[in-house]
């Protein structure tokens, strides 16, 4: 839905930092966030490009009013968002030059969103595959309790086919969903693997850094030296072009 100073968009997201782009692409092109219904419905209000920017940020619920407050101190607003059951998902929004740059999603913040992500879709996925099993032990029911008692095609009962139309929509529903939220619990994993290693390679530079302070020291002098050199190397031709 389009209009002069509103847009309204649905989209799906399943990990954060994409969604975190598509909002913050939103507010390069002159549009801020005003509300999120549903987890998918994105309503937004004409603004000047680049005014604002966004930070979805995924707390503990414990810490989510303490960090609600560090935001706003670092001029950030919350946006709210209702009906999706999220209360560990904050949206915060702010002019981009009165916002301070401390608040912002480093790896550690990162890794406790998928970590929230990977729980939940955890939780889901069983959920899902229990309904599953329900609804297949259901069909197979339909199929042979009434074949048996009455020595007749199951087929032949309407409303034994309205229920078996039913069951089968609502297992192919479940299938496709317990599909998705399995992708996305291993896709949060693996963000948080790959977050782990670059969190691991950071530590190993500073422990390096600290155990040996004058290593960057060396590097800088060598790189300074082979300057000199090529400076050297070049004023001689410098001298014979001027002759």
């Amino acid at each position: 839905m389009l209009s002069e100073s509103r847009l309204k968009q649905h989209k799906l997201f399943f990990d954060i930092e994409k969604e975190n782009e598509y909002v913050s692409e939103m507010n390069r092109l002159g549009w801020k966030l005003e509300r999120v219904n549903f987890g998918w419905t994105y309503e937004f209000s004409r603004t000047n490009r680049e005014e604002y920017t966004t930070v979805i940020f995924a707390e503990e619920s414990s810490k989510v009013s303490e960090t609600t407050a560090f935001a706003k101190r670092c001029g950030f607003e919350l946006i709210p968002h209702c009906f999706d059951g999220l209360r560990d998902v904050l949206y915060l929004c702010g002019r981009r030059d009165e916002v301070s740059p401390v608040f912002h999603n480093d790896s550690k913040s990162l890794m406790r969103a998928y970590r929230l992500t990977h729980r939940r879709f955890s939780v889901l996925s069983v959920i899902c595959v229990l309904f599953l099993a329900v609804m297949f032990c259901e069909l197979t029911a339909f199929f042979i309790i009434p074949s048996v008692s009455s020595g007749k095609n199951p087929s032949e009962f309407p409303l034994f086919f309205g229920l078996t139309v039913l069951f089968s929509v609502l297992t192919l529903i479940f299938a496709v969903l317990t599909v998705i939220f399995i992708r996305s619990a291993l896709g949060a994993k693996k963000k948080i693997e790959t977050l782990k290693k670059k969190e691991n390679e950071k530590q190993k530079r500073r422990r390096a850094k600290k155990d040996n302070p004058k290593q960057e020291d060396e590097v800088i002098h060598r790189r300074m030296a082979a300057v000199d050199l090529t400076n050297r190397k070049a004023s001689p031709e410098a001298e014979e072009k001027s002759e």
